[in-house]
């Protein structure tokens, strides 16, 4: 009798605690919400900015908006090409590049925002990978200072096309820094690491007012 009691009892216990284990679970998983992740990604992006003209072959006062979060260094490439626009027999529209580029000075004039129509003076350098660069960091929204004032085409397009000139600008985050020691690229800026190449050396520097200065420098030989 008194085995049965006890038999009795531990199964009763048995039952309480699987209970209790079962409540106690079923308490967790119903109270247990999911964690909004409050960080807002950083957007890295720019937009080419030019005055509207009515003259046909002639771009002017081109400057570049910094359309990120962030501050962010901006370099261009200006491409200068003839095309031709082609209409095959369906409609569809399509360009053909002649096959010789466009002289400076011959076929077409540009002139720079700084002293004397050049770079000089200008918050833009250029260096010899076919880059320029804007040399202070731009804030969120703001723009670089103008960097060509003006391209006119010159009377020297060959038959069916005429001079297309094309700024391809990139923007990259002014702060941070990289962690990848295994690499050499400890303590650098982003600028520094993706924007250095085979030709050019690119520095970022802080001046005495807290600006963001980059600096490009062409790798000896």
């Amino acid at each position: 009798m008194k085995n049965t009691k006890r038999m009795m009892l531990l199964l009763s216990l048995v039952i309480v605690l699987v209970f209790g284990a079962g409540a106690t679970l079923a308490y967790i998983h119903m109270n247990t919400q999911a964690i909004t992740n409050t960080f807002e990604p950083t957007q890295v992006s720019c937009d080419v900015i030019e005055d509207i003209t009515t003259t046909p072959g002639k771009k002017a006062d081109v400057k570049i908006k910094n359309t990120s979060n962030i501050d962010a260094f901006i370099r261009a490439e200006v491409v200068v090409t003839w095309k031709k626009m082609c209409t095959d027999a369906d409609g569809k529209v399509t360009f053909e590049t002649y096959g010789k580029a466009p002289i400076e000075g011959k076929d077409y004039t540009i002139k720079y925002s700084g002293e004397s129509d050049t770079l000089e003076n200008s918050g833009w350098i250029e260096v010899d990978d076919g880059f320029y660069y804007c040399t202070t960091a731009i804030a969120e929204g703001g723009f670089t200072p103008i960097l060509i004032k003006e391209c006119v085409a010159l009377d020297t397009a060959p038959d069916g096309y005429y001079l297309s000139v094309e700024i391809i600008a990139s923007a990259i985050q002014a702060e941070g820094e990289s962690f990848g020691a295994s690499t050499g690229e400890k303590g650098k800026k982003p600028a520094e690491i993706a924007w250095s190449n085979d030709i050019v050396t690119v520095t970022v520097a802080t001046d005495e007012g807290g600006n963001k200065i980059l600096s490009v420098s062409p790798l000896a030989e």
